[in-house]
């Protein structure tokens, strides 16, 4: 026989529920929740480590183990998340394992765009890939305006990872810095770039009128500096896209 001391007159061998149970679960629950922390704290750092890793993955990323059991129209979809995502070799493997002959003709239709799209994205990211490579051996040859204007080409690429952007962010930083360390002349950039601008080669000149910018050259007497050819150059293309797009 129990004495409940919430009640100093009844004597049960059942406990009384009153107002004060609640608070009393709030009490439990808090001193679970305390207990709960303590041992996760008591964890290895690795197991911590881990679990936060899985916690930064972005929630719509599709891997490959995703998609083995799909239909092929629900591949197709995948297929086409994935490039959305800015997983384009995913994508492009994705689309690849479609067996053709069971889509629709509208589905036929989106499968060759999509294709089209993601293999082309792919190849970019690999360009930039590469172009930061370029910037590396050339940064490690102690060329830093050569280095400059790769690590700025594979910035630029809208196509580049996360990962290959802030690496060649960090590395135009070093090489800017070696440029002033070294005397290494932005001029150089700048001629180069401005020839390839006349030659039309304006992918090369971007990428070299860029470095010049970015190593602080604003062109001399009566020179047309950096960033107006740079200018010139995006009105330009962007004419074109608007022309295209309405014929």
């Amino acid at each position: 026989m129990f004495f409940n001391r919430l009640s100093p007159n009844a004597v049960s061998a059942k406990p009384t529920f009153s107002p004060t149970s609640k608070s009393s679960r709030r009490r439990t629950q808090r001193q679970l929740a305390v207990l709960g922390l303590a041992a996760a704290m008591a964890l290895p750092a690795g197991i911590g480590a881990v679990a936060h890793l899985r916690a930064a993955e972005p929630s719509g990323i599709i891997l490959a183990a995703d998609t083995q059991n799909l239909s092929d129209a629900d591949k197709l979809k995948a297929g086409q998340k994935q490039y959305t995502n800015g997983q384009y070799d995913e994508a492009v493997a994705t689309l690849n394992s479609i067996k053709r002959d069971s889509l629709s003709d509208d589905e036929k239709k989106q499968l060759d765009d999509s294709m089209k799209q993601a293999d082309s994205a792919a190849q970019e990211r690999k360009g930039a890939r590469a172009e930061f490579e370029k910037g590396q051996e050339s940064l490690n040859a102690n060329n830093a305006a050569e280095a400059l204007s790769h690590f700025r080409a594979a910035k630029d690429n809208k196509f580049a990872d996360a990962a290959t952007r802030d690496k060649a962010d960090a590395q135009i930083a070093a090489s800017q810095a070696l440029m002033q360390q070294t005397g290494g002349d932005a001029k150089t950039l700048y001629k180069r770039g401005r020839e390839e601008y006349r030659k039309g080669d304006w992918i090369a000149a971007r990428k070299d009128l860029s470095a010049a910018q970015d190593a602080g050259y604003k062109g001399g007497f009566l020179e047309e500096s950096p960033s107006a050819m740079l200018a010139k150059m995006d009105a330009k293309e962007k004419a074109q896209a608007e022309k295209m797009a309405k014929a």
